[in-house]
């Protein structure tokens, strides 16, 4: 799912509603994302639902570096980085 500025949590809601076991999150910037979208994760999160963020940056990983953003991210269950290492522990 590609976040952006504005983007509100509807479509994380529905895809775990439906049944969704994981979320990839295509973040801005290193891995960023607002206060709706964070506080979705964390729900989702807290219902067994795995997530991982990734990054439309062109080069390097995303990461959990300042609040506000990836940290925020990291501190509500979302791992950063490797989509495959993520879903298989």
């Amino acid at each position: 799912m590609a976040l952006y500025p504005g983007v509100d949590a509807t479509a994380i809601d529905a895809l775990c509603a439906v049944g969704a076991r994981g979320l990839v999150l295509e973040a801005m910037g290193p891995g960023n994302a607002n206060a709706a979208v964070v506080q979705a994760v964390r729900q989702s999160i807290a219902a067994g639902v795995a997530v991982v963020v990734s990054t439309r940056v062109p080069c390097g990983p995303a990461f959990a570096d300042y609040g506000g953003g990836g940290a925020d991210l990291a501190d509500a269950g979302a791992r950063p980085g490797d989509v495959a290492q993520a879903f298989t522990g």
